[in-house]
This record gives structure tokens, C-alpha cells and sequence, in this order.
């Protein structure tokens, strides 16, 4: 029996699957570690803490089951998280997070220098706190002595890749977004690199998802109790994997990812330039190419946790699935804004915040976390409105892990007034092992087995009286921004 390991570095946890041949899920295991908040806004992680959560959890995954079996491991992963490396490989500084906002005045400039050139309208428009080509242009302005010593950048899961074989390199999903890269011509861009004074040297080479980097390191291995012949395969950006998992890609259908963020995408077989979102470059063949166009709510499962852990004290999404009863008459003057991190889609302001407004007496915890719940889908709503027109949508798929929070997958449906499938086999983790297994085998391998499917009518009634409040909702970044000015 061949087994096949993906492996997914999220914000939070890395995230494990163990699949066979035949796409059957054999083992999942999760090792949790946490970001670093050096100051408002400033989010890093020492990457070290990614590559020991994915050996520990590689371990723990493997128990009882035959090593000697495991044929090849693939990464996937957060996608713009930026990492420095020196050039004995080592981490000159903590990698700054994708959600890291500190790069924010920065971009007014940055933008107005980009605008003078035409090829670069793609890269205008993508630019964003957090974005690698910010990050790095920060690292030069305010860490000189650190810039001086890098050697080469990577993102997100390039870094495991690195770790676990000695090889640089990145897919055409995290070159695309990374602010660096010409999406037209797919290859890095000189010219960006030129206005932002940065060697190109430190870019690592681009190849497909699926792509056969090399060997795992013979310690790697040994450290792993795994055969030195396994393979490690070039894997992709979280959101692409978690699209591929779906088996949906091809027809562009758009999908709902639930994670630390919210994440709308869809795919098309070529640039659209009037597109409201991130668009991703995505091939499996360096031949056929996918352009994933991506919008995002911010703060999604950071909301959820920042009320349920600081103020509930609940630790798992399992201890506030029965909190809200969603039969009970809705608050219409109890509004939650969900902004809590900024926000780079709908209003591309890294300084927005988040309010609770309607707050009485009589309010209680119950009516608070459905308030939460209800402003997330209010932003949900508001991102397909922005990104979104196809009128004929009747349902959509919503995946991660807050999909399972069942309270919030009805609210989601009666505020989008779209009927909502949830899918416990699909996701980034399942996504990279699909891939990883089908480059060893060389032929497509079928769809991870069946799972668990669970699907939430929109209720009129319901719909109805959101549809009003969701009214209120959107009058609320107008007084955020005067109060706030």
C-alpha cells in the first residue's frame, strides 16, 4: 500500500492527511502554534516553528501505519507570509505574516510609482499590507543590516520545501501574488524589482504545482523514520489546494474558504483586469494555466475566536455550537462589524475596525455571538456583491473549519439567500495531497473519498428580516470612517 502525506501551514496550525493510492483518507492530524503580536497590526512567527509542528506532526501521523510505504510529501499553505533567508539558509528575521498590516504607509507611494507603468497594472492592483513585495521593500527601508544579509525570499510552504530538501523554489501561486511577479509574461518582473531597488537574485525559481523538487534529505528522513526515496512535491497557495480538492476548478464555480480569514474565489481560463479581488496564476503543467480570482474577508475566524476564547473562554468550536439558538427571533439593532484587522477587498483599508453597536442591558452572551456570526455572513454578503454578479447562483459550497459550526452555516444561508453545501473532504490539506499523489503515480488519482455533506436551506422568513438588517449594516463603514477620520 503507497501512502501520500500533505501537509498545510496555516496561520494557527499545520494541518496533516494521510491518503493511499486511491485517494482514501487514512490518518489527519493537526499541531497547533500561535503568531507573535509585537505591536497593533505587527503579526511574525519564527518559520523554525512550521518546519518542527510538520516533523512532529509527519511522526504522529505515521503511527501505525508501514513508513517504508510513504512515497511522497507535498506543502501547501498560507499564502503571502514572507520569509528571509540568509545565505546559509537560515531565517535572518521572524516571517511577517500575511496579515501583518505594519507595511501600510508604505503603499500610497508604492501604488503611485506603479501606476506610471502600464505592465505593472496587474500588480496595482494586487499590492496590498502583507504582500511580499511590501514586506521586502519594509525589510530595506527600516532592517538594513537584515536586508543586507538576504540571500533569497521565500513564501509560505516554499519554506518546508526548502527545509526538507535543500532546493529553493516557488509555484506560479505565490509568485503571482507576491507583487513581484508579471502575471502576463509569468516570469518575475525586472521593472518591479528595479523601482523597488532589490536584487532579483533573491527570488527563487517558479515551477508548476505538482512539480518534482527533489529527494527529501536523507536527516529529514532518517529523523522521520522514512524511506530517503520519498519524494517532495512542489504543492500550491492554501486557496488554489482547497479549490482543487473540490473538483471544481475546471468549471469555475465559485467556493467559500472559512479560515483565520474568509476567502470567495472562482476560476477563469484567462486575466479578467475588471476583476474586484486577487488574481492567481495556477497550473499543474506549466502548458495549462488557471487564473483564480480571490476576495477576502479579513477577519473571519480571528472574529470568531477573539469573542469565543478572550470572552467566552471556549477553546474548541465544538464548545459554542450549541450557544446559538438560530429559531429564536432575530436582534435587529444588535450589529457587529467584523473588521477587526482592517480589510483588503471590499474598502482596501488596512486601518479599519471593528464595532459592536446596539449594546443594552438586556443583552446577552447568546445574542452577542449571534451578532458575530451574523456580521460575518453581512461581509460575506457584501464581498459577493462586490466580486460576484452571476445572477443564476442558487448554491455554493463553504469549507474549513468554521463550516462546521452549524448555527453559522444557516445564518450564512439565510443572509446570502443561497443554499449552502458543506464538505468535510475538502480543503487546502486534502487539495496538496490529491496533488502530491497524482505527480508520484503520474495519472490522475480519484477524488478523496467521500465525506460527510451537509447542506442548509436558505429560510425566507429568516432572509427577509435579514435583508433588513444587513441595510443597517452597511451605513456602519460611513460612521467608522467620521468617527474614526
Amino acid at each position: 500500500m503507497a501512502y501520500y502525506i500533505g501537509v498545510d501551514i496555516g496561520t494557527s496550525s499545520a494541518k496533516l492527511l494521510l491518503i493511499d493510492g486511491k485517494g482514501n483518507v487514512c490518518a489527519r492530524h493537526s499541531t497547533f502554534y500561535s503568531l507573535s503580536q509585537i505591536q497593533p497590526g505587527w503579526f511574525e512567527i519564527d518559520p523554525c516553528e512550521w518546519y518542527n509542528a510538520a516533523v512532529d506532526g509527519i511522526i504522529k501521523l505515521l503511527d501505525g501505519f508501514d513508513c517504508r510505504e510513504v512515497r511522497s510529501i507535498g506543502f501547501t499553505g498560507q499564502m503571502h507570509t514572507t520569509i528571509f533567508l540568509d545565505e546559509q539558509g537560515n531565517s535572518i528575521r521572524p516571517a511577517i505574516s500575511w496579515n501583518d498590516s505594519r507595511t501600510s504607509n508604505l503603499l500610497t507611494p508604492i501604488r503611485k510609482e506603479i501606476s506610471r507603468h502600464h505592465e505593472l497594472r496587474h500588480i496595482r492592483g494586487i499590492i496590498s499590507h502583507g504582500s511580499p513585495a511590501a514586506n521586502l521593500l519594509w525589510l530595506k527601508k527600516n532592517e538594513p543590516e537584515n536586508f543586507a544579509q538576504l540571500h533569497k525570499l521565500l513564501i509560505g510552504p516554499d519554506y518546508l520545501i526548502y527545509r526538507f530538501t535543500g532546493i529553493f523554489g516557488t509555484d506560479y501561486c505565490e509568485a503571482s501574488t507576491s507583487s513581484l511577479y508579471d502575471i502576463y509574461r509569468r516570469e518575475w518582473s525586472e521593472l518591479m524589482c528595479q523601482i523597488l531597488d532589490v536584487p532579483m537574485s533573491i527570488l527563487p525559481p517558479v515551477y508548476h504545482s505538482g512539480h518534482k523538487v527533489g529527494l527529501i534529505k536523507s536527516e529529514v528522513a532518517e529523523q522521520l523514520g522514512i524511506p530517503p526515496e520519498v519524494l517532495i512535491i512542489m504543492g500550491t497557495g492554501d486557496n488554489p489546494a482547497t479549490y482543487l480538492s473540490s473538483a471544481m476548478l475546471d468549471s469555475g464555480e465559485p467556493i467559500i474558504s472559512l479560515g483565520t480569514s474568509g476567502v470567495l474565489m472562482y476560476a477563469r481560463n484567462m486575466v479578467d483586469e475588471k476583476a474586484k479581488g486577487k488574481t492567481t496564476l495556477f497550473s499543474t503543467d506549466s502548458s495549462h494555466f488557471s487564473y483564480i480570482v480571490q476576495g477576502t474577508v479579513q477577519s473571519l475566524g480571528s472574529c470568531y475566536s477573539w469573542w469565543t476564547k478572550k470572552f467566552l473562554d471556549a477553546d474548541s468550536y465544538d464548545d459554542i455550537r450549541k450557544e446559538v439558538d438560530i429559531t429564536k427571533p432575530i436582534n435587529q439593532h444588535l450589529l457587529f462589524y467584523p473588521h477587526l484587522n482592517g480589510d483588503k477587498t471590499i474598502y482596501a483599508d488596512p486601518y479599519l475596525k471593528g464595532a459592536l453597536i446596539g449594546l443594552g442591558t438586556d443583552v446577552d452572551k447568546e445574542e452577542v455571538t449571534r451578532a458575530i456570526l451574523e456580521g460575518i455572513s453581512f461581509a460575506f454578503k457584501q464581498l459577493m456583491e462586490e466580486m460576484f454578479t452571476k445572477k443564476e447562483l442558487s448554491a455554493i459550497k463553504v469549507v474549513g473549519k468554521m463550516s462546521t459550526v452549524k448555527p453559522f452555516m444557516q445564518i450564512l444561508a439565510d443572509v446570502l439567500q443561497l443554499r449552502i453545501e458543506t464538505h468535510e473532504n475538502i480543503g487546502a490539506v486534502h487539495g496538496v495531497a490529491l496533488l502530491t499523489a497524482q505527480s508520484s503515480e503520474g495519472r490522475n488519482m480519484e477524488k478523496v473519498a467521500e465525506g460527510i455533506v451537509i447542506t442548509y436551506s436558505p429560510r425566507q422568513a429568516f432572509s427577509d428580516m435579514y435583508l433588513e438588517k444587513y441595510r443597517k449594516y452597511k451605513k456602519i463603514h460611513r460612521l467608522i470612517k467620521e468617527i474614526y477620520a
